[in-house]
């Protein structure tokens, strides 16, 4: 039952976190709704200057607790009363603006389900973590799966389209939203534009994007899997741009976010981008790890010795011959060549 209520909590929470970045995005891009949120003649700015901590603690410390949940960290029951605390703050204001404004009905009706949602939430895990006296762990519920057995071409499909999705998301979607925000916070005197600045984001963009394709088809051809902890990969990977770092993707994908914060001259994106690396640092790699290190023992370990994180190998890694055979687990029902021995 306990278990069941996490998978529940861990799917509302997520979707609350990205409906929080949708509903930004279109305030900020159609001005003319944000009336459905305030009050009667109040200015745009007692809406927007929310931004900043409903970002952090409603959006962001949404989808961090869903994380949290997920992956079974020790911090995942702290920032869920952060984040329940947020939200109680944040539904009765707006049911209260509600009262006093009937305008500003939009606000109480978007609220009304996490008001609701995630004190349940709350109180049903409580149960668990006094039963467990320390913190919430469900031994059922795992963010890593493989990818099931199938051809080449649908590895490559799915692969291509969660790195469209992610490069929308990530790459488009929020700088513009940063963009978009920063006049609001008073950030835009910040900008800059200095000779060669587009350039060299262009530069950069091309170089993390040929690095994160070519780690996406290194994933779906050799690994038989995609980039997704949902749908990973089958078999370690430790050819191509994983031969001299272990963290190609994200790697790419914070230059990615460099080279756009360079080229629309936003320091706010800039630093939106390097915050990146710490925090899947801390909060992705952990668990990441273990779940390589369950699936793949020696080999990985070996792997992980050798291969930095962060800072790419002059010489490629080449892995032991003893142990290369323990890259890839065995699947009983997976066909076999003539001769080969599984």
């Amino acid at each position: 039952m306990t278990h069941r209520i996490n998978r529940w909590a861990v799917a509302f929470l997520t979707l609350q976190g990205l409906g929080c970045l949708v509903w930004w995005g279109v305030l900020c891009l159609q001005p003319e709704v944000r009336q459905w949120f305030t009050a009667t003649d109040a200015p745009d700015t007692t809406l927007m200057a929310f931004a900043a901590p409903d970002l952090l603690l409603f959006a962001a410390g949404s989808l961090l607790t869903a994380w949290g949940l997920a992956t079974q960290a020790v911090w995942a029951w702290p920032v869920l009363c952060v984040h329940a605390g947020a939200v109680a703050y944040a539904g009765l204001y707006c049911v209260n603006l509600w009262l006093l404004s009937p305008s500003a009905w939009a606000g109480a009706a978007l609220m009304a389900p996490s008001l609701v949602i995630v004190p349940v939430i709350t109180c049903l895990l409580r149960r668990k973590v006094l039963t467990d006296g320390e913190s919430l762990k469900f031994p059922e519920l795992s963010v890593f799966r493989e990818a099931r057995p199938a051809e080449n071409a649908w590895n490559l499909l799915k692969s291509g389209s969660q790195m469209i999705v992610f490069w929308m998301l990530f790459l488009v979607v929020f700088p513009a939203l940063i963009v978009t925000l920063e006049p609001v916070v008073g950030l835009d005197a910040w900008r800059f534009a200095w000779p060669g600045g587009r350039m060299a984001g262009g530069v950069i963009f091309v170089a993390g994007s040929c690095l994160g394709v070519s780690s996406c088809l290194v994933m779906a051809l050799i690994g038989r899997g995609t980039p997704l902890p949902l749908d990973c990969a089958r078999r370690m990977v430790v050819v191509g741009p994983y031969r001299y770092i272990r963290n190609p993707m994200a790697v790419a994908g914070i230059g990615q976010g460099v080279a756009v914060g360079l080229y629309l001259g936003s320091p706010s994106v800039v630093l939106y981008a390097l915050v990146g690396g710490p925090l899947w640092h801390v909060l992705v790699r952990p668990s990441e790890e273990r779940d390589l290190q369950a699936r793949f023992g020696a080999s990985y370990e070996d792997y992980r010795q050798a291969v930095y994180c962060w800072i790419p190998l002059i010489r490629g890694y080449r892995p032991e011959p003893s142990i290369v055979a323990e890259q890839v687990p065995v699947d009983p029902d997976a066909p076999t060549a003539e001769g080969q021995q599984v």
